[in-house]
């Protein structure tokens, strides 16, 4: 059961004195800030001035969360990005010259985002900028996740839109797993019901109907109407009301404003930025769906030492031995329903039929042992077909039946799905059907065309990183390692602590 489980499983400033959330004298704040909890270093105190900067040359990464994250969502490279202890230096990943602070913002509209992700840049940006004496806030960048990464874009374009360039608190973005071009995820959000309710149907009816025969009261206080009508109740609750809550945050407003085709994200990707900037993508190994899962769900990055995320298997192997567990209880009854009707079904057309009660004896095993051969057969099926569903939710696997036609050209004919044939050609006819099948790249939740699609950006391919894991794995390192080294132009180089 609990792997069952597994696999079916989205401010206001007060400011009182030199409190640090109070926004430096000049500065603007536009909208409301949502709760943080970030510790930051304290601005300097004008009755005890220090007589140098806490951490002078030190440049600013503002590291913001995406769907469903927090400020703790970056902490684990944040941390080891800003300071390490001697003992516990990072082999190949010094610390460098900057301060990481870690935001967040609003949920309830891009531009509402914007403006609260400008206020944390202020309130807490001005701060440290202060402390650590950076004149030119152009220096400091935004390294973002998923949904933080169109945020971060939007907030750039609010600058140019409002004419306001000298507002701007960063001078570079690295988007990680951001759903650029949209998240087709959102656009299909209501197929997470069926999906679900597909699986806990399918997945419960073998080990139910083993139950219902081994226990014989249950199969006579439950005859089948009633039982399916448990199983079909059970399954609606958890598709209909426990589903939706663990896929919460897929239901923000703001994730409106950036599916596939929302004109606001039209609108952002019509922004042209002056600003370096870099998109890296994840092209996740299959199966995309159970290592996506285990990252969201089960095991999340930030629970892996520092750029430790990198085995995802774990919920695989899980779900192999799942599969072969059902195969094998299938096998075992399509076996036995073989060797009933080798005998003879049903038993009254053949010469058991003299004796009645023997002949309802052997209907009724027949009758039950395919019964569990067909619910079992439903999870093996289920299990099978499970990651391609999925991934045709966010959009990564498509099919559909094409016609294949026949085009005659001077006597010699060739196959094509085009209805239209080559000049001097004829249409001979239809001569048959093929499945055609689309199977794009991704990090299991957003299509790595769609992560790739930051106009003007530097582009990376993650290799065998999904959207969570790519937080904090060794690709993390790599690329990170690769910015600070002018890998991707000498505005990210940062020297080391």
């Amino acid at each position: 059961m609990k792997k069952l489980l597994i696999l079916l499983g989205f401010f206001t400033t007060t400011c009182i004195g030199q409190e640090i959330n109070c926004p430096p004298k000049g500065s603007s704040v536009i909208g409301q800030l949502p709760p943080t909890t970030q510790t930051i270093t304290p601005p300097i105190n004008p009755k005890n001035p220090r007589t140098t900067p806490l951490f002078p040359n030190d440049r600013i990464v503002f590291w913001i969360h995406g769907l469903g994250g927090d400020v703790s969502s970056w902490s684990r490279v944040a941390e080891a990005t800003q300071y390490q202890s001697p003992g516990q230096q990072v082999p190949g990943y010094p610390a460098r010259k900057v301060t990481s602070l870690n935001l967040t913002y609003s949920q309830f509209s891009l531009n509402g985002a914007a403006s609260t992700l400008h206020n944390m840049l202020v309130t807490s940006g001005d701060a440290t900028c202060v402390a650590n004496n950076i004149t030119d806030k152009s220096i400091n960048f935004i390294v973002a996740h998923s949904q933080g990464g169109i945020v971060s874009r939007a907030t750039d374009k609010m600058y140019d839109d409002l004419g306001i360039g000298s507002e701007r608190r960063f001078g570079g973005i690295i988007t990680f797993g951001t759903p650029h071009g949209g998240a087709r995820i959102i656009n299909n959000i209501a197929q997470h019901v069926p999906f679900t309710d597909e699986a806990c149907n399918a997945l419960i009816a073998g080990p139910a109907e083993d139950a219902l025969q081994s226990v014989e009261i249950l199969d006579f206080f439950l005859p089948k109407d009633t039982w399916e009508s448990i199983r079909n109740g059970l399954c609606n609750i958890i598709a209909n009301d426990i589903a939706p809550i663990l896929l919460k945050d897929q239901f923000q407003p703001l994730t409106e404003d950036y599916k596939v085709g929302a004109a606001p994200l039209a609108e952002l990707n019509g922004h042209n930025s002056g600003i370096p900037r870099v998109a890296l993508y994840g092209t996740e190994e299959e199966p995309v769906f159970y290592r996506a899962v285990y990252n969201l769900k089960v095991k999340t990055p930030n629970l892996f030492p520092v750029f430790g995320a990198d085995n995802d298997q774990s919920l695989v192997d899980q779900f192999n031995k799942l599969l072969n567990e059902y195969k094998a209880k299938y096998e075992v009854n399509k076996a036995r329903v073989a060797y009933l009707e080798s005998m003879g079904l049903p038993c009254s057309l053949y010469q058991w039929g003299r004796f009645p009660i023997f002949c309802s004896i052997w209907d009724t095993q027949y009758k039950q042992k395919k019964k569990k051969r067909d619910a079992w057969n439903e999870g093996v099926l289920w299990l099978n077909a499970s990651n391609n569903k999925y991934k045709a939710i966010i959009g990564a696997y498509e099919s559909h039946w094409s016609n294949v036609y026949t085009c005659n050209c001077n006597g010699s004919t060739f196959p094509t799905t085009n209805p239209s044939c080559p000049p001097g050609c004829t249409l001979a006819g239809i001569s048959s059907s093929i499945l055609v099948v689309t199977d794009k790249p991704s990090d299991g939740a957003v299509l790595a065309e769609s992560a790739s699609a930051y106009p003007g950006a530097i582009t990376v391919e993650l290799k065998k990183s999904n959207h969570m894991q790519m937080r904090n794995d060794s690709n993390t390192k790599t690329s990170m390692l690769k910015a600070f080294e002018g890998g991707y132009g000498n505005y990210f180089i940062t020297a080391v602590r």
